[in-house]
């Protein structure tokens, strides 16, 4: 799959089928078993360069409740 800047994407399917498992080896958070992945042109076995480029807000997170909204978003 090639995504290209400027373009809207959605990533859906089944529960079980792979998508947040997909989107943590994509943001260097689990390793991955084969293949090849790159980002901009990065393989994300290069995890910090990957992760100085990429952010990553999953379905269900948190946040320190002290924190601005502008705040948690720079952190």
């Amino acid at each position: 799959m090639h995504v290209t800047e400027g373009e809207i994407y959605g990533l859906i399917g089944k529960n079980g089928a792979g998508k947040t498992t997909l989107m943590k080896v994509i943001t260097t958070l689990l390793p991955a078993s084969s293949g090849d992945i790159h980002v901009c042109g990065i393989p994300v076995k290069e995890g910090k360069n990957v992760r100085s480029i990429i952010g990553y807000l999953p379905q269900d997170f948190s946040m320190y409740g002290n924190m601005t909204v502008y705040e948690a978003m720079d952190y």
